[in-house]
């Protein structure tokens, strides 16, 4: 691995803040610490190497492979793994069983920015949606990979704001942003 925490660290913060100020917008650029042969997942890593400090909660749903890559992660930035509903940030991956975005930490009236950011980075296959975002003058459309039932969750959680959760989404390899004031609503398919 030949990640350096200064210049690839604030590439990939940089990377995450364009992706929240863009919502589901495609961002390329995020450094590879090359700690994972699967693209998703080694992209995921080198957000939370950017965003992870000392004594930051981390989550893991996935693999043993995934809870592996989060301990090696955690070691390296001084982050501790938790349980989803007290981590600041969670990592999805396929091999996911469990919803996330529901108990996922919210914050509170008082201090909103304070909920979870959940990282998606899986091959699940893309959903069709609809974003509304604060200051667009029209809705996008666009297609995330993310489970049908966690796309749900999310959306629900974040209805009626200001507390709810973020999502980065890892795109094969672009970032998408979600920030909680984006609405969210599924495409219905023709039948």
């Amino acid at each position: 691995m030949t990640w350096d925490p200064v210049h690839e660290g604030r590439r990939a913060f940089d990377c995450c803040f364009r992706a929240f100020c863009e919502p589901g917008a495609s961002i390329v650029g995020v450094p590879r610490p090359m700690m994972r042969e699967n693209l998703r997942e080694d992209l995921a890593a080198g957000v939370l190497l950017a965003l992870l400090d000392p004594g930051i909660r981390l989550a893991v749903v996935g693999t043993d492979e995934t809870r592996r890559l989060a301990e090696t992660i955690c070691s390296m930035t001084g982050a501790l793994l938790s349980s989803i509903g007290e981590a600041a940030f969670v990592l999805v991956t396929d091999g996911a069983n469990e919803s996330v975005a529901g108990r996922a930490f919210r914050g509170t009236p008082l201090q909103p920015e304070r909920g979870a950011t959940v990282i998606y980075a899986g091959s699940w296959p893309s959903v069709a949606v609809t974003l509304t975002s604060p200051g667009r003058a029209r809705d996008e459309t666009l297609a995330l990979p993310i489970p049908v039932a966690e796309l749900d969750d999310f959306a629900r959680v974040n209805a009626d704001g200001p507390c709810g959760v973020d999502a980065l989404i890892v795109d094969g390899p672009s970032l998408r942003g979600l920030p909680r004031g984006v609405a969210i609503t599924r495409v219905k398919q023709a039948a």
